[in-house]
Order: structure tokens, then sequence, then C-alpha cells
């Protein structure tokens, strides 16, 4: 299939950025705010799909697109009670996003030595959302000997769950044999004298729109 042979793009790009303010109130008191979120991209062409494993390598129209995008928002306030004691209250808020978006939309044509078209395997998408606030309380106590006690609390109220996995949605066409005459003007038109040994049509949607659990988890600790 010389038609579909070539070098194709496949970059990664990755981006961070953090920020991050501090705050004294006074000389027992003070607060933090950090901010950081990070995105990569890359463009792939996957030589086994793990979802049909059926047919040769993608041609560039059957590569996807993965984007991994992370959210971190993090507040801290720490007290410095006494000079033995000192409290610290954290709130940190989660987002994850993970998807796989095809190059293309149209059919798939699964030849033995080429795959043409939309990949089959996406689009795919996943959300976890994750609230977590936590407070620590350490203190020195003195008697017979010298004790760091330190009792905490962890609180998740909110652990969400949102996902996608859309399968064979354009028309998955699979071929026991090769057509050296095929020809695609569009990755939804293509014209080729060979039938299709059999087919898959995904119906229906999978998303999830909402799994949500919650967690919480109380230490007491002595040294």
């Amino acid at each position: 299939f010389p038609q579909f042979e070539g070098s194709f793009d496949a970059p990664f790009r990755d981006l961070m950025m953090v920020g991050k303010l501090d705050h004294h109130f006074s000389g027992s008191q003070s607060a933090s705010l950090r901010v950081s979120y990070q995105k990569n991209t890359s463009r792939e062409g996957l030589r086994n799909d793990p979802n049909i494993a059926i047919g040769g390598p993608p041609s560039e129209s059957a590569f996807q697109e993965a984007t991994n995008k992370n959210l971190s928002l993090q507040g801290m306030h720490t007290w410095l009670m006494s000079a033995r004691s000192v409290n610290q209250l954290t709130v940190h808020f989660n987002r994850f996003d993970n998807s796989l978006d095809p190059t293309s939309q149209g059919i798939n044509l699964r030849f033995p030595s080429v795959v043409v078209g939309q990949n089959a395997s996406t689009p795919q998408a996943v959300r976890q959302d994750r609230l977590q606030i936590r407070d620590d309380f350490s203190t020195i106590l003195q008697g017979r000997g010298s004790h760091n006690l330190k009792i905490g609390v962890d609180l998740n109220p909110r652990i969400a769950y949102n996902a996608l996995f859309d399968l064979f949605k354009g028309g998955v066409f699979i071929y026991d044999q090769d057509d050296p005459s095929l020809s695609c003007s569009s990755p939804t038109s293509c014209t080729t004298s060979v039938p299709p040994a059999f087919a898959l049509q995904g119906v229906g949607s999978t998303a999830e729109n909402g799994t949500t659990a919650w967690q919480a988890a109380v230490y007491v600790q002595d040294d």
C-alpha cells in the first residue's frame, strides 16, 4: 500500500505551570496557596490495537491523539499555637483528565497489511476529581519524659469518576486479504474491490456520568 506509506509527525508536547503565594498574618500564623497545571499531548500510531487484534500497522488517518491534563489547587494554614504546639490545615483539590481522540472521523478498514480510517478505539475519556481536607495537630508533652503527640483527621468528601469508552462507532470493516486497488478520497469515502469478511458497529454510549465516593480517616501518634 504505497499510497499510505510515508513519514508522519508524532510530536509530544508537555506544558507545566506552577504558582505559589505565601502570606504571614503574624509571627504565629501563615498561609500559602499553590496552583499547578500540567498538560501533555502526543500523537500515536498503535501497531497493535488493544481492543481489536486484527489488521496491519495504521496509516496516518488511523492515529490517535492522547491528552493528559492535571490541575492541582492547594491551600494551607499554619498556626503556631505555642512554643510546643502547632496546627496545620490543608485543603486540596485535584482534577485529572485523560482523553484519546481520533485523527480522522469516519469508517475503519482493517486489512492484513494496513489499517485505514478512524482509529477504532476512539474516542475515550476519563475524569477524576478529588477534594481533600486535612488537619494535623502536633504538640510536645512534658511529664515522665517527653512525648511528641500528633493527632489528625483526613477527609475526602468528594472522589468523583466519569468515563467514556466508545468503540467501533464509525463502523469497522475487517478484511481477510489485502486489496492493492484500495483508494480513499477521505476517511469516510474509500473504494475497494474486495468484500469484507465481517463488520462491527458500536451502538449507544458508554458514558458514565458520575461515580462518587468519600473517605474519612483519623490518626493518633505518640513518639
